[in-house]
């Protein structure tokens, strides 16, 4: 569409959205995994946004918070969207299977792109602990 020859890797997650702009009665990205994935995998200066990766397929959302004071660590979220748009109901003890499929398929998708998995903080307290880097802005 912009002209670029380049293939994508394929440790990249994504695919062409050519077809579903030019003809969304028959088109439809392809991509590597079902579902969408979003992946923060650190601290974020200025900001209080803790390493977390959530999963969304189709009427579920799964978010998983890396550092957390509670759970010895790792903090877990399932929601059903189509019934709870705001997310005030957490499925993780009602739906405990749907829960661990989410977060395999989640953790599956991170390996396959080779993202950075997170520790979990050993001092966490609540608070961004956010260290600068080299290359941060």
């Amino acid at each position: 569409m912009a002209g670029h020859a380049d293939k994508i890797p394929p440790v990249v997650d994504g695919g062409s959205m050519r077809e579903a702009l030019f003809d969304p009665d028959a088109g439809r990205v392809k991509r590597n995994f079902e579902g969408l994935f979003f992946h923060v995998g650190r601290y974020f200066r200025g900001y209080f946004v803790t390493p977390h990766s959530a999963y969304l397929l189709g009427d579920y959302k799964f978010i998983l918070e890396y550092d957390s004071k509670d759970n010895g660590g790792a903090k877990r979220w399932l929601y059903n969207l189509k019934d709870d748009i705001g997310e005030k109901n957490n499925l993780m003890a009602s739906m405990p299977e749907k829960a661990a499929e989410m977060e395999r398929a989640l953790m599956k998708c991170l390996h396959a792109v080779d993202a950075e998995i997170p520790a979990p903080h050993p001092d966490y307290s609540g608070k961004n602990p956010y260290v600068p880097i080299a290359g941060d802005f």
